[in-house]
C-alpha cells in the first residue's frame, strides 16, 4: 500500500483482486478468525459461546463482504482508468452499496407503512 499524491492509500487493485480470489478458506488469509471472533463475542458477553455452525456461518459472511467490497471496489478503480485502488474507491463502494441498500430498505418500508 503506499500515499498518493492526495495522501489517500492506494494499492495495486490486480493484486487486491487476486488476493481476495484466492483466499478460499486458507485460515491465514483470512481477516476475522475464529479466535478473534470468538474474543469480539466475549467483549460483548463473556458468559455467551457460539455454536461451531454460527461461528462458520459469521466467518463466511465476513470473507463474502470482504471479497465484494474489494472486487466492487477495484472495478471502480478500473472504470476510473486507475492502476492502483485508492481508499476512496472502497469509500464509495461502501456509502453506495451499503448505505444505498439502507436507504432503499428505509422508503420502501416506510412505503409498507405508509399503506397499513
Amino acid at each position: 500500500m503506499s500515499q498518493n499524491a492526495s495522501g489517500s492509500s492506494s494499492t495495486n487493485y490486480s493484486n487486491a483482486q487476486n488476493s481476495s480470489s484466492t483466499s478460499g478458506g486458507n485460515n491465514e488469509n483470512q481477516v476475522l478468525t475464529r479466535s478473534r471472533l470468538q474474543d469480539l463475542v466475549r467483549e460483548v458477553d463473556p458468559n455467551e459461546q457460539l455454536d461451531e455452525e454460527v461461528e462458520e456461518l459469521l466467518l463466511q459472511i465476513a470473507d463474502d463482504f470482504i471479497e465484494s467490497t474489494v472486487n466492487a471496489s477495484c472495478q471502480l478503480a478500473k472504470h476510473r482508468q486507475a492502476t492502483a485502488l485508492d481508499v476512496t474507491d472502497v469509500q464509495m463502494h461502501l456509502d453506495n452499496g451499503i448505505c444505498g441498500f439502507l436507504a432503499l430498505e428505509q422508503t420502501s418500508l416506510g412505503r409498507i407503512k405508509g399503506r397499513l
